[in-house]
């Protein structure tokens, strides 16, 4: 939110007249064209609309040209607000009123007779407070419901803090909702009337009769301040740097923490009662159509958020962020090499939002960033040099071996991959799914660029595995998915002096390896124990021998019966 450093509302009111001044000291009286009592001002960001006594409506793009405007009822109109689509006003005798411009109104139906006299939106819920405890809430101004209070004592004044709904009123009466269906009545610090409340989002403060000030840190537990006056206080706002409370006979009083107030001379004795703000200025309406506004002063610096100052490991690209500032009509985010900002990587001053996505570093490189925010009284200073430090995520591993669709790859099975530059750890996944939908190993604690994988079947099953790469500027995507078939073998049992393996290239041939002379007979099986084919039955002498299958017979067997001599093996193989 940006700060408004000074607001002085000093103007020279005459009746049915504008007053228009400056944050510092320029001053213009402005034609409203209404003698009417004027009760509360909203802003849509492109409209000021203001309301009163008999249904009055000003419209104005800028604070001072004014145009009355027809309203939808001649009843007083006691508050209004502005949802981000549309205007929702409340009045006297339950009058609820909405318009999307301030210039076509429409009434709506209303649940209760009562005068309303405060709303406010949570940005889902509409509540308006009234006479005799009264609280109605709506999600669109258009359906109203009326809700349980447990006072009635009159409520002045409503706001919702963005956790909870805060409503004031007379005797001190402070009640307190989540959700503007539930309310709570909360122990009071006065028992003077209390007719206006606002929150900073980190302090609540409830102006009153009689100069009466109170805030709460949480809607709960309220102190009593002092506010140095004992003039009315009818109306206060949050202005992103203090607290602006105005009320009768021209009282104006500041507070930046809301606890120690100041007061401002003005020249007018009419009675203030409503305040708006926007990025160019705040606005005050009151009595006998008054209304007094003020040009802002240059903002105070936005507070920078993220990246932290220092960090380091950040990704590519960075989104630089800041808290808002309350009138800021745009921000200038400058990034360098150089925290002198001698030469600029970035210097955009057309932001409008909180945040600005920053390419085209480069890997290692500190960088240094600052934000300003500018409205239409100036520009304000850099809140802070930050500075934080780039690490892009590395590049996919290139798969080294087993070579894809690599066949005999003997248990247990190393895997390896190309270093990937800058990684600090690989995630290896093997599955027997190529949609990797299970996993027989899926370890992202790899630091080196191999692993050894011995939870493997022998039986010529068909692997499939994938790398990725992770640092601290995020992970790379998965390698292309390689796959490899492992050997068909037989172990031996102790007993024997010889060993025989056997292995399968894609089911095309049978290795095997004998150390002795003796007699091979190899058969193939179906699932249902039916010979397919007899392979051999012959005795050899020992060396290294292939057998080739039978292309006819590919996916017609899954058994694979040897013997070799007094030694007899039955496998399953993948077909």
């Amino acid at each position: 939110m940006i700060p408004i450093s000074r607001i002085i509302l000093a103007f020279l009111v005459y009746q049915g007249f504008l007053s228009t001044a400056s944050a510092q000291s320029n001053w213009t009286a402005r034609t409203s064209g209404t003698t009417n009592n004027l009760t509360a001002v909203a802003y849509s960001g492109t409209q000021y609309v203001a309301v009163g006594a008999s249904g009055t409506t000003l419209t104005s793009p800028d604070g001072v040209t004014w145009t009355t405007r027809t309203p939808a009822t001649t009843t007083s109109i006691n508050a209004i607000t502005w949802t981000g689509t549309q205007f929702v006003a409340v009045g006297n005798s339950g009058a609820m009123l909405t318009t999307p411009d301030g210039v076509t109104w429409t009434a709506r139906n209303t649940v209760t007779m009562s005068n309303m006299n405060g709303i406010a939106w949570s940005g889902q819920l509409l509540a308006a407070v009234g006479a005799g405890g009264t609280i109605v809430t709506s999600p669109d101004g258009v359906t109203w419901t009326a809700r349980t209070s447990g006072t009635t004592t009159n409520l002045a004044a409503i706001t919702w803090t963005g956790l909870i709904f805060v409503a004031v009123g007379n005797s001190g009466a402070i009640l307190t909702s989540p959700d503007g269906m539930t309310w709570f009545a909360r122990n009071t610090a006065t028992m003077s009337n209390l007719a206006g409340v606002v929150s900073s989002g980190r302090l609540i403060v409830a102006v009153g009769a009689g100069g009466t000030t109170v805030s709460s840190p949480d809607g709960v537990a309220w102190l009593s301040q002092i506010s140095g006056t004992t003039t009315n206080l009818w109306a206060i706002t949050w202005t992103g740097a203090k607290y602006l409370a105005v009320g009768s006979s021209g009282a104006i009083r500041t507070s930046p923490t809301g606890t120690t107030w100041t007061g401002i001379n003005t020249v007018t004795m009419s009675n203030l009662n409503g305040i708006a703000l926007s990025s160019q200025m705040a606005v005050v309406v009151g009595a006998n159509g008054t209304i007094v506004t003020s040009a802002l002063d240059a903002p105070s610096a936005p507070v920078m958020l993220s990246p932290a100052n220092k960090a380091t490991g950040i990704a590519i690209p960075p989104t630089l962020s800041w808290n808002a500032s309350a009138t800021a009509a745009s921000y200038r985010v400058q990034v360098s090499t150089d925290s002198n900002f001698s030469t600029l990587i970035l210097n955009d001053s057309s932001v409008t939002t909180t945040s600005r996505a920053v390419t085209g570093l480069s890997n290692g490189v500190v960088y240094y960033w600052r934000v300003n925010a500018k409205n239409s009284g100036g520009t304000s200073a850099y809140f802070a040099t930050w500075s934080f430090t780039i690490v892009s995520v590395p590049p996919t591993p290139t798969l080294l071996s087993p070579a894809n669709n690599a066949t005999n790859v003997p248990i247990p099975a190393t895997l390896t991959w190309n270093a990937s530059s800058g990684a600090t750890s690989y995630r290896l996944q093997v599955s027997t799914d190529s949609l990797f939908s299970s996993t027989l190993l899926n370890d992202s604690t790899l630091t080196t660029t191999s692993k050894s994988v011995s939870n493997l079947v022998d039986n010529g099953t068909r692997y499939y595995w994938r790398v990725n790469a992770k640092n601290a500027g995020g992970t790379s995507v998965y390698s292309p998915t390689w796959h490899f078939n492992t050997y068909i073998f037989v172990s031996i049992l102790p007993s024997h002096n010889f060993s025989i393996i056997l292995s399968s290239e894609s089911n095309s041939s049978l290795r095997f390896s004998l150390p002795q002379r003796c007699r091979i007979l190899i058969s193939l099986f179906d699932s249902q124990g039916r010979k397919v084919s007899q392979l051999l039955n012959e005795t050899r002498e020992p060396g290294e021998y292939t057998l080739p299958l039978p292309k006819n017979l590919k996916g017609s067997w899954n058994v694979l019966d040897f013997r070799a001599g007094d030694f007899h093996k039955t496998m399953k193989v993948q077909p």
